[in-house]
């Protein structure tokens, strides 16, 4: 009653009604009983969608579907030399994606979105949030959801994909040069902002000369009309794409409209697939561009991106600032003064520039790529030291606020004005986990000198107070002697040098948004599939289906089996390629795994907020975050194995009170018709981050080429052959409750090690003795369980014969590993050694 605009009526009613449903009942129905796995509200949101289409004031049904998607984000996601930059290059994709489609939503309705969903979308809700605060409206229900779907306020975690599909209707204008023309617009606006930002920072620091706003202007003017991705747009007709269906003729179905009515959006959105390339498009930044002022040739390549000329510098050694002009670098400001968004010995270039400021030009940039601002924040991202060291930090951080006398500190510390710095202001901190510790420490200490020694801790990298760096060491020495009187070490505050670069894929999801899952062996197996979960028990407790129900699911595979097969015998004529397929997909269909995929990708930023890690991407499938390796919680050196653990259960929420479905702000069916892999990166912090982001990539690629997917690999060591341990998430025909049993099993190592029942020398006497072992695993598997027995009893200390057990599990956990291509060097090694190698990894990382 209080919303006057039916527009945004419909918006409201969209967020709330699915959520405060399940909050009043407890409990979401599904569509049709028989098919349990399919809530009335996906058919209900499908049903939504297809209105777009069918609503159109005539006879026939007409309308578009799209498909956006954005070429090169790879590219530009791992040129970071930072975590801010490796954040913001993601971000800006996620933003840049909802910024295209925000005018089809907020003109048609959320609906229009079919991959990804805007149900329990971060994007979707901060919007409404603000139009509804821009209209003087609050709705206390909606602010309720958004604390849990917006946990800081806004949209921080990016989870829009680069592509996007869409629904909508029929629209008069060229929808390829609208799109175009919007993204164009949006990219020189950010340009517009991020020199905005650039120039205040010139005034802050007295340096408002109009020359000197002139040099930032058009060193960021080089790539005003060149976004750093390539937009390419697919858009399919209904009314045309109906006409090209009329010409299959079905001796069983004479009524092609009929055909044609089951087929269309299948047809529509599988068409969409077979034109859109197979393979990523390669595309790098900067080749539309025209780098004029390179002609000399007196430049330095881009510290960030290894790729693109840097038109700005840091000098070794000084605290200023040259930018590139046509003759080479000359001076932007005066010695002492400098813009401190760059290090010493860094060059960027105005790609890497753009993304290196948007953390302090966030409320400018959210508000082109948001629509509304978000105010009165600076972001602070953490340094890969800070993630190495981060338990070491928030013991230093807790045993500050102990601490009364710190003047004589920080008379020391004023000779690091760049430390002192970033003492100031209205940061907000990441991870989350160092946000909420630094409240909790803060909330009771009314000394406001004691508050600033604990800001000072918290809001410095870890490189520039502790770690071995020039400057870490100098204020190292500082806090033990002015501050804690006392080595570090010995009170148990701990600096380490690695941290975890983990990105996830979910295997096959191409395959299954097709209809063509590979755990379905055909039509009638995947109504057996979808009936057998019961909803009751929660999904994985079979029950056989009843008699009727059997001949409905043969009825319904047969009449649709015909369809698809004459389909694909159209579709294929002339040797045109199409995607293999198992059934017809629906809108339902759609509409249920996108919204399973923004629930756990929900679920995957909790989990690594929990643990003081830091989210670069959540898409559901696809996942990338950081996380400290040495996180001595549960009694283990390292909590990363767990992390992974629950990470990979949590896709099919397996540990959900009802195994399968995500309880979230509603009930979710969870992504159980295949696995998901994940790549591994150990790195140092001092390490270049563009390699280290390769390298995991790479990794995560290498689980992908094992039989089944669904692996872990972890990778550790410099130079050209990384140390590699591959463990199998699951194996196909086992139970589901087995998911990562193995990753619990080497865990439980770890923390045998820690508590002194197995030497630390375990690991490296199995590498010692790997090419026996191998050796013997080729010929008699009983031969090197005994050998590696051998090595257990050596390095155990405890009287009684457990390590017996733990052998005996990790082989019972541990099969075959099939790699689909052959010729891979892992293919020689027993996989009880291979997994075991996890243990190695993961000591060395806690260094």
């Amino acid at each position: 009653r209080k919303i006057k605009d039916v527009k945004l009526a419909y918006h409201v009613l969209f967020s709330l009604i699915e959520p405060l449903w399940f909050e009043k009942t407890g409990s979401i129905g599904p569509a049709d009983t028989r098919v349990p796995n399919h809530s009335i509200f996906d058919h209900l949101y499908a049903t939504a969608s297809m209105i777009n289409w069918t609503a159109t004031g005539k006879n026939e049904e007409e309308g578009l579907m799209i498909a956006i998607d954005l070429a090169g984000i790879q590219s530009l996601v791992k040129s970071a030399r930072k975590l801010s930059d490796y954040w913001a290059g993601s971000w800006l994709v996620s933003a840049l994606a909802w910024a295209l489609v925000r005018e089809f939503v907020e003109e048609y309705g959320p609906d229009v979105l079919v991959v990804p969903t805007a149900r329990s979308n971060p994007f979707y809700y901060y919007w409404i949030k603000k139009k509804l605060e821009d209209n003087g409206i609050k709705i206390k229900q909606l602010e309720n959801i958004c604390k849990k779907i917006l946990p800081e306020g806004w949209p921080k975690h990016p989870v829009i994909p680069g592509t996007i599909t869409l629904i909508i209707p029929k629209r008069g204008e060229d929808l390829r040069e609208k799109l175009k023309k919007k993204y164009v617009d949006s990219w020189s606006e950010i340009v517009d902002d991020i020199y905005e930002r650039l120039t205040d920072e010139l005034n802050k620091d007295n340096l408002s000369k109009e020359k000197y706003k002139e040099k930032i202007r058009k060193l960021l003017f080089i790539v005003r009309e060149a976004p750093p991705l390539r937009l390419r747009t697919f858009c399919l007709d209904l009314s045309e794409e109906k006409r090209k269906l009329s010409g299959i003729g079905l001796k069983e179905y004479p009524d092609t409209e009929t055909v044609g009515r089951k087929l269309i959006y299948h047809h529509m959105f599988t068409n969409l697939i077979r034109l859109t390339p197979k393979e990523s498009v390669s595309f790098s930044p900067g080749v539309e561009v025209d780098w004029e002022i390179t002609e000399s040739g007196k430049y330095e390549i881009c510290s960030c991106c290894s790729q693109l000329p840097a038109v700005i510098r840091r000098p070794r050694g000084e605290n200023k600032l040259e930018i590139l002009e046509e003759s080479g670098y000359e001076s932007l400001t005066d010695d002492e003064k400098s813009i401190h968004f760059i290090r010493e010995g860094e060059g960027l270039c105005p790609y890497c520039l753009i993304k290196r400021v948007i953390p302090k030009a966030i409320e400018r940039v959210s508000k082109t790529l948001l629509g509304y601002p978000v105010k009165g924040i600076d972001l602070v991202f953490p340094s890969t030291g800070d993630m190495a060291s981060l338990h070491a930090k928030i013991k230093l951080m807790e045993k500050s606020s102990e601490i009364k006398e710190v003047n004589e500190f920080f008379r020391e510390v004023a000779k690091f004005p760049d430390l002192l710095r970033r003492v100031i202001g209205k940061e907000e901190l990441a991870p989350h986990l160092l946000k909420s510790k630094y409240e909790e420490v803060s909330k009771g200490i009314e000394r406001e000198e004691t508050k600033d020694l604990i800001g000072f801790i918290v809001k410095n990298e870890s490189e520039d107070i502790f770690l071995d760096t020039e400057m870490g060491i100098k204020v190292r020495k500082l806090i033990e002697e002015k501050l804690l009187k006392n080595k570090l070490v010995k009170l148990g505050i701990e600096p380490k040098r690695y941290y975890a670069i983990v990105l996830a894929d979910g295997d096959y999801m191409g395959e299954i948004l097709v209809g063509n899952p590979p755990a379905i062996k055909d039509l009638e197996d995947y109504y057996k599939e979808l009936y057998h979960r019961d909803g009751e028990n929660g999904a994985g407790e079979f029950r056989e289906p009843s008699k009727n129900i059997e001949e409905l699911i043969k009825e319904l595979s047969s009449n649709i089996k015909g369809i698809k097969e004459e389909y694909e015998k159209w579709i294929r004529r002339g040797g045109k390629w199409y995607p293999e397929i198992k059934f017809i997909v629906s809108p339902s269909y759609h509409f249920t795994i996108s919204r399973a995929l923004m629930e756990a990708a929900l679920q995957d930023i909790s989990l690594a907020n929990d643990y003081g890690g830091f989210v670069v991407y959540a898409g559901g499938d696809d996942l990338q975050m950081v996380l400290p390796v040495f996180w001595p919680e549960e009694d283990s050196y390292s909590m990363l194995l767990e992390i992974i653990r629950r990470s990979r259960r949590n896709y099919w929420a397996l540990d959900s009170p009802f195994t399968g479905f995500h309880l979230g702000i509603s009930v979710v069916p969870a992504m159980m018709g295949a696995g998901r892999r994940y790549g591994v990166r150990i790195a140092h912090y001092h390490d270049p981050m563009k390699g280290e982001i390769e390298m995991a990539r790479k990794s995560e690629e290498l689980a992908g080429k094992i039989e089944g997917k669904d692996s872990t690999i972890l990778s550790y060591g410099r130079g050209a052959h990384p140390e590699l341990s591959v463990i199998k998430n699951f194996y196909d025909g086992k139970e589901e409750k087995s998911v990562c049993k193995s990753h619990q099993i080497l865990n439980g190592i770890l923390k045998d090690i820690r508590r002194g029942k197995f030497s630390h020398s375990l690991i490296y006497d199995v590498k010692e003795n790997k090419e026996v072992i191998n050796e013997a695993s080729s010929v008699n598997t009983e031969l090197s369980r005994k050998l590696l027995e051998k090595i257990f009893k050596r390095n155990y200390y405890e009287k009684d014969d457990s390590w017996k057990d733990t052998i005996m599990e990790l082989i019972k956990r541990t099969e075959e590993i099939k790699w689909r291509e052959k010729g891979n060097k892992l293919e020689k090694e027993w996989p009880i050694l291979l997994a075991l190698y996890s243990v190695g990894i993961i000591l060395d990382g806690v260094r």
